[in-house]
């Protein structure tokens, strides 16, 4: 997918046919009032346009370049040169909405506040400067679809799977039944950095209880197509995830999780760069690659405690983790001596003494990198919360 300035990623033309052939069927009836509230160069409307010819077709973009290159290819749709964000639509009014919404941040105004409030179960979101537009285009979307209309978009990993998106999922999945979930192959991005999700469904005031799951090859074929309870999904709804769902339950009934053996998991509050600066001994992610062995020695001393939170500093006996990178799951070291300042990329954890070499023996083994790396979110750079290392079963130490 190309991404523009404005934060949009243009669709392809097998995930449009895929999108508009999930949204549709031959007994579906015109004509059809159908809308894109960003809609780019209308490929997500274009293949809708072929299936249902007689149909009204609302195609609205920020960039002018854009409607004017509409204006141009499709004259008979109604294209409206706005900025969706602040621009209030009717309720429960079209029968298919659509949509590869932005994937950045934007101002919380009055009407997004008052929007996050009528549809989300959030009590902070509202009272933040500013929000995910994704979060925003996604209320817009299912809140302009009459009850059983269709409503088919991308969405960004983060809104399937960062716990902190669980109020989305929430409002996703009581809005909408038949859901269909697909992650999109990685060969439609130009940027690593980016795994996105196609979600399509039907809006209903009595939602069902399951939802397919499955992904979207290169060529727009669906496969590794399944059903799976929704109850599941509201944590994560990531693929990765739940295809592993039955391992991961039978891990955590079976050994006991780091947040058992400890409530003390800090992360630095500091970067790299500002630790460099301050010319102190610090231990970033690329420390984890200067030692040869797993057992460490630190070139620091207790006097850095004189000068930093004690919490932010490495000391005898405890364990770091990355928490963000690559190959955040398969890297951990003990201190056997010495001392440093972590950075905000560590996860410094302090189990008692008499356990720390256990927990290390656990955070070694494949079973517990393979749950890291099952945890871990994001595409290229992936990132471990400290949610997923409280949860993280200790194999070895059985409950």
């Amino acid at each position: 997918m190309k991404k523009s300035k404005l934060g949009q990623f243009y669709t392809p033309d097998n995930i449009s046919k895929l999108m508009a052939k999930l949204i549709t069927s031959p007994s579906t009836k015109e004509p059809l009032n159908i809308i894109d509230m960003a809609c780019g160069t209308g490929s997500l409307l274009t293949p809708l346009q072929k299936i249902l010819p007689n149909s009204n077709f609302e195609a609205c973009d920020i960039d002018s370049e854009n409607i004017e290159y509409l204006n141009k290819k499709h004259p008979n749709w109604d294209k409206k040169n706005i900025n969706a964000l602040s621009q209030e639509f009717k309720k429960e009014f079209y029968d298919i909405a659509v949509g590869n919404p932005p994937f950045i941040k934007t101002k919380t105004t009055s009407h997004i506040a008052n929007l996050i409030e009528r549809n989300y179960e959030s009590t902070s979101l509202k009272n933040s400067s500013t929000v995910r537009a994704e979060i925003v285009f996604i209320a817009k979307y299912i809140e302009s679809t009459k009850i059983g209309g269709m409503v088919s978009l991308i969405i960004p990993e983060s809104i399937v799977s960062n716990e902190k998106m669980k109020f989305v999922r929430t409002f996703i999945f009581k809005n909408l039944s038949n859901i269909r979930l697909y992650e999109i192959s990685s060969r439609y991005f130009d940027s690593a950095e980016v795994k996105t999700y196609l979600i399509s469904g039907r809006k209903t005031v009595n939602p069902d209880h399951n939802i397919s799951i499955g992904h979207v090859t290169a060529n727009g074929d669906i496969i590794d197509d399944r059903e799976i309870s929704k109850k599941f999904c509201i944590e994560r709804a990531d693929i990765k995830y739940l295809s592993h769902l039955e391992q991961i339950k039978e891990m955590r009934a079976k050994y006991l999780s780091l947040g058992d053996l400890t409530s003390s998991i800090n992360r630095g509050n500091k970067t790299k760069n500002q630790l460099e600066k301050e010319n102190t001994v610090f231990f970033h992610t690329s420390s984890f690659k200067e030692f040869t062995s797993s057992n460490i020695e630190l070139e620091g001393n207790l006097d850095l405690i004189k000068k930093y939170s004690p919490k932010h500093v490495a000391q005898k006996s405890d364990i770091l983790i990355p928490r963000i990178g690559r190959k955040c799951h398969q890297h951990q070291v003990f201190i056997s001596e010495g001392n440093a300042v972590v950075t905000d990329s560590v996860f410094r954890l302090n189990v008692p003494e008499s356990l720390a070499l256990k927990v290390f023996d656990a955070l070694q083994t494949e079973e517990n990198q393979f749950w890291r790396d099952l945890h871990s979110k994001g595409s290229c750079t992936k990132l471990l919360t400290t949610q997923d290392i409280f949860n993280m079963p200790l194999v070895g130490l059985t409950r």
